[in-house]
């Protein structure tokens, strides 16, 4: 094996690892997104219940 076909290979194997750890940024974000709409959720399904709750005590 030359020295060029070792670059290549070390290449290859940088490419898939960088890959790799994108693919597990991208999941990891889209948690924290997934979780801030659930709050966000929560918080709207409070607020509408509090407002239901004033309207018919009037």
């Amino acid at each position: 094996m030359t020295e060029g076909e070792r670059d290549a290979v070390r290449f290859q194997h940088v490419l898939e690892r960088s890959r790799r750890a994108e693919r597990v940024g991208w999941s990891a974000i889209g948690v924290v997104v997934g979780l801030g709409a659930l709050a966000a959720l929560a918080v709207l399904v409070v607020v509408v219940l509090f407002v239901v709750a004033a309207v018919s005590v009037n």
